[in-house]
């Protein structure tokens, strides 16, 4: 991909008529080669500046298409981005017409709208056009062939969303929370995966660590927002999936999911709510896979991950439990049963132990983090949780140490340490699970690392 002229970061670049070619510093072009592979990107606008990648590519054509979405994502709370991104927006579509327009006007309400506005879409989305005015004015004059074949894709975006792996659009639900509609809220998070109220609970906030308001008072507590919201509705997610499932034909693709687990629940879900005859099998008795049986009880009430769950069975879907592929039925089976599609979603259930010459002998009181979980849970499940005696060593700096240090604490009348190699800030574990451990007496030993396995 070859670099033609553009803005970026301030600045410009102009590989026209020249053998000095150049490019922006620190930004890989070829990732916008994965957008849409065999067809390539012509134009790029973003909030960093614009990017030309072909010598047909029309400026005003991509400033016109990308000022309507500003436009149209204008939350109008504010007079600078509300009525500017309408002007700027109305201005393109004239000159796009052949139609004559003040440039230096626009240009000076484009500085005016970045310079005034409340949030990042306001302050952030003029920014291509100034500089595009600025270093470039002849080649955004160039109105576009009426016959232009030509296609675009637009997004309005945060850092939160990017960084969510879901991209949940966080600002919007967080405006319904606000306006009191946590239905509405809920719906917003519900348009991506049915586990609201789970994922509000044990969510690793990737959102927050990505909060612009980090760099002011600290992130905005997204992950709670998004409990409050499930747990404020007064029931359960299912009832909002009244009827809400399109209705399948007897032509409706059948699809098996293998593995009922949270990327299993959420393939089912979309292809329920689109029509499809679908069908989850799984090896254990319940539906939430490890979110089940590996988070324990303290974090994530089963009641409410099971009801989250039953969404598929309110969207027409069905659950075969005590299936286990490989054991029970291998792929062919399904083929043979009439499947169109099979979705493989079995996760990566095993554990580690320390790499010690003893790890495979048996060893009382010696586990590995999810053995030891998954023995905690069946005893939850079964109404007498385990009991022991005597200090516990939890070795790592994870989430699942976390859960095996807290879930230890509340069954030993010892003493629970934490090992782990590195400093806390390197620990992967969310820095809440650590200090909530901490409160309820853990005590962690960092920078330090275990030398025997000792018998």
């Amino acid at each position: 991909m070859r670099l033609h002229y553009g803005v970026w970061d301030s600045v410009v670049y102009d590989n026209r008529g020249t053998a000095d070619y150049k490019e922006p510093e620190g930004l890989d072009l070829k990732n916008l080669l994965q957008f849409n592979n065999g067809n390539p990107v012509m134009t790029f606008i973003s909030h960093r500046g614009f990017l030309v990648f072909h010598p047909h590519a029309n400026l005003l054509f991509a400033m016109n298409k990308y000022y309507s979405t500003v436009k149209d994502n204008s939350c109008g709370k504010c007079t600078p981005c509300r009525s500017g991104s309408i002007i700027i927006s109305q201005a393109l579509e004239k000159a796009l017409r052949g139609d004559p327009i003040n440039w230096e006007n626009l240009l000076d309400i484009a500085r005016m709208m970045r310079n005034t506005s409340f949030c990042g879409v306001g302050q952030t989305s003029p920014v291509a056009l100034i500089e595009a005015i600025k270093a470039f004015p002849e080649d955004l004059k160039l109105v576009p062939l009426p016959d232009m074949p030509w296609g675009d894709y637009e997004v309005m975006t945060a850092p939160c969303i990017e960084a969510c792996p879901a991209h949940v659009n966080v600002p919007r639900y967080i405006d319904y929370i606000k306006a009191g509609r946590t239905d509405y809220a809920t719906g917003v998070v519900l348009r991506h995966y049915p586990l609201v109220g789970s994922c509000g609970r044990v969510c690793v906030r990737l959102c927050e660590k990505a909060c612009r308001r980090n760099r002011l008072e600290g992130a905005v507590d997204i992950k709670n927002l998004k409990r409050y919201c499930a747990d404020s509705l007064g029931y359960t997610v299912d009832k909002m999936f009244e009827g809400a499932a399109a209705e399948p034909s007897e032509f409706s693709p059948r699809i098996a999911i293998i593995g009922a687990g949270p990327s299993g629940l959420t393939c089912a879900y979309h292809l329920l709510l689109k029509g499809y005859k679908v069908e989850v099998f799984e090896a254990q008795r319940k539906a939430g896979g490890m979110a089940l049986v590996g988070i324990p009880q303290y974090r994530l009430p089963k009641d409410i991950l099971l009801a989250e769950a039953n969404t598929i069975e309110q969207l027409g879907g069905k659950f075969h439990y005590g299936r286990r592929l490989g054991k029970d039925f291998i792929l062919d089976d399904l083929f043979n049963e009439g499947f169109n599609a099979v979705f493989i979603g079995v996760g990566c259930a095993k554990g580690m132990k320390l790499g010690f010459p003893e790890d495979n002998e048996q060893i009382e009181g010696y586990y590995n983090g999810l053995d030891f979980l998954l023995q905690v849970e069946r005893g939850v499940v079964e109404g007498e949780a385990p009991s022991f005696s005597g200090d516990f060593v939890v070795v790592g700096g994870g989430n699942v140490a976390m859960d095996c240090s807290r879930s230890a604490v509340r069954m030993t009348d010892g003493k629970v340490h934490v090992i782990y190699r590195r400093t806390e800030a390197q620990a992967p574990a969310d820095p809440l699970e650590i200090k909530a451990a901490k409160e309820e007496g853990i005590e962690f030993h960092f920078l330090t690392a275990q030398k025997e396995l000792a018998l």
